[in-house]
């Protein structure tokens, strides 16, 4: 047998022993056990404890200093009111200026009550119808025209441009 062996081998326990032994372990678990709620039946019959004090400065509580600051710039904030000011006055404005738009036009129309003017106006509308029909006259006879020299072909042009430059 050698050293070695000796040291992993324990000897032998006696299973009466080794009872007896655990028996002990619970019999002095069960006394503190007592003892302990013994101890809180007396802890509650004493007044309450005041509360905690507050930690200490050094701690770091509440939100660190880079999450505090504003997330949005400066510069965007004011674009943004920029631009819903912006909205207002165009959703307001348009209609108001419709209006006063309105108003002006009706200040300064004028009613023709001259009869002299009106016959004036009849007699510049009959001139404008007349000149109307003259240029649909002269439009249609060069439809004709048109239309006549595309079906003599290209050969009738050749001798017609000949017969122009004698």
């Amino acid at each position: 047998m050698s050293i070695s062996a000796g040291f992993l081998q324990s000897p032998p326990i006696d299973r009466d022993v080794l009872r007896e032994q655990i028996r002990q372990q619970v019999r002095e678990g069960v006394q503190q056990a007592r003892a302990a709620a013994e101890a809180a039946e007396g802890a509650q019959a004493q007044p309450p404890l005041p509360p905690a004090p507050p930690a200490p400065p050094d701690f770091i509580t509440g939100i660190p200093p880079h999450f505090a600051q504003p997330q949005v710039p400066d510069g965007a904030v004011i674009i943004s009111l920029a631009f819903f000011i912006a909205v207002v006055l165009l959703v307001l404005g348009m209609p108001l200026m419709r209006a006063l738009g309105r108003r002006a036009e009706r200040r300064h129309a004028v009613a023709i009550a001259d009869p002299e003017a009106k016959q004036q106006l009849r007699e510049l509308s009959h001139a404008v119808e007349a000149i109307a029909i003259e240029v649909e006259r002269l439009a249609s006879g060069q439809r004709e025209v048109t239309r006549v020299l595309s079906e003599r072909g290209p050969s009738a042009r050749v001798l017609e441009d000949s017969s122009h430059a004698r």
